[in-house]
């Protein structure tokens, strides 16, 4: 009787089952190393990458522009963005000087009536405390005496003070820390913001030879393998398009929806609040909600002055006024997410409204500050297309493959 021979079939399928196991959890690691790599380095290199970033996307809105000048006046390419420059030097010029004027104007007009502030403050802190004399906020920030000596001590307030001041110490530093490290990053970004015309004069005078020779750049020799990535590319460029100018259409309408409500309630500043919407709309959700923090300010403080304020809102409903200005942004929130996104984003896209606020967030977190919001959608319509090309569309031909094979036979 022979000696059974090594390895066992299956053994050799358990061994194989095995390593293919290994493999693929080392692949996976590799995958998630080089993404965490990756990502961490693009949050380091923000600074640099934003301004690249902006310029890339005025780029594609500009563009069109640009080839209109060139194809219908004919006139050189350098000739059309210099217009198109000038054009938006006027019309930023005349931005600032409408903007910068008001803005010291509010704040002239904030602190001439800080005292008023302070006395409505305190008017309102006093009625509390006459209308609740028995409340436990109230008994917390008052004085004590020991029961059998009569000796005074301290508030419960005061006590919790002394008892935390480490700990409060450590947090008010960590905050200053945060502060500092913002205000940095805040400067650095500032500084690459005035790199954005440099990059954007670059694009749009090269625009013609990246267009038609940017696959010579892909370090691969002509095979299917590289049409395939040529492809690929080409796809998700022209969602990019699709996007950031079917964005900029919503941002638009957007704005001049804003800017007509909070003029039409008597806001100042309400249609440079409105253009402000139409510009950083091109970030979804967030350029809006950007715009609504100032909004509601400008409405507390410029309808704090009874001058101001509604008849049929008089005085102590000044809190209404900032509820008022964020129930209209809302409202055109809901027409943006319910009516003009959908039909012109979202068609040409193909993703959900739900898609687009999750996308705006997740990318926001993983890739830190407004680099993710400004490539949320881009990059998740990016994955969209390699989903769809290399799992969907794949399994599909598999299907059908199979399906086909038994009529064949």
């Amino acid at each position: 009787m022979s000696a059974p021979k090594f390895p066992t079939p299956f053994q050799k399928k358990t061994l194989w089952n095995a390593v293919t196991g290994i493999s693929l959890l080392i692949l996976a690691a590799l995958i998630v190393g080089a993404l965490w790599l990756g990502i961490n380095i693009i949050g380091l290199l923000q600074p640099v990458l934003i301004p690249v970033a902006i310029a890339g996307v005025i780029a594609y809105l500009l563009d069109p522009v640009v080839q209109w000048l060139v194809k219908k006046r004919k006139w050189s390419r350098v000739k059309s963005v210099s217009i198109v420059f000038a054009a938006g030097l006027l019309i930023l010029g005349g931005l600032i000087a409408s903007v910068v004027p008001a803005t010291i104007r509010q704040g002239n007009d904030l602190w001439e009536q800080r005292q008023a502030l302070v006395n409505r403050v305190k008017g309102t802190v006093q009625e509390y405390v006459e209308d609740h004399p028995d409340s436990e906020l109230l008994e917390w920030f008052q004085p004590r005496k020991d029961a059998q000596s009569g000796a005074p001590l301290p508030s419960e307030a005061e006590q919790w003070f002394r008892n935390n001041m480490s700990k409060i110490s450590s947090g008010a530093w960590n905050i200053l820390s945060s502060g500092f490290r913002g205000a940095s990053a805040f400067f650095g970004i500032a500084l690459g913001i005035c790199l954005v015309p440099i990059y954007l004069w670059f694009f749009l005078i090269e625009a013609d030879p990246i267009s038609k020779q940017w696959h010579d750049y892909i370090p691969l020799r002509a095979s299917k393998a590289k049409d395939e990535i040529v492809g690929t590319l080409q796809e998700i460029n022209g969602y990019l398009i699709s996007f950031f100018r079917g964005q900029m259409l919503v941002s638009m309408i957007d704005g001049a929806l804003v800017g007509i409500a909070l003029t039409i309630i008597g806001l100042p500043y309400g249609l440079i609040i409105g253009f402000f919407v139409g510009v950083l709309g091109l970030i979804p959700y967030l350029g809006n909600l950007l715009c609504l923090v100032p909004a509601m300010i400008i409405a507390a403080v410029h309808f704090s002055n009874p001058a101001n304020q509604w008849e049929a809102w008089p005085g102590d409903t000044i809190w209404m006024y900032p509820l008022i200005v964020a129930a209209l942004f809302f409202i055109v929130q809901q027409i943006n997410g319910f009516v003009t996104a959908p039909k012109i984003v979202g068609d040409s896209v193909g993703l959900h409204p739900m898609t687009v606020i999750f996308s705006v967030f997740f990318w926001s977190f993983l890739i830190g500050g407004v680099l993710g919001a400004i490539l949320a959608v881009p990059l998740t319509a990016s994955l969209k297309v390699l989903f769809r090309r290399y799992i969907w569309e794949a399994r599909l031909n598999k299907e059908k493959e199979t399906e086909a094979t038994p009529a064949e036979a």
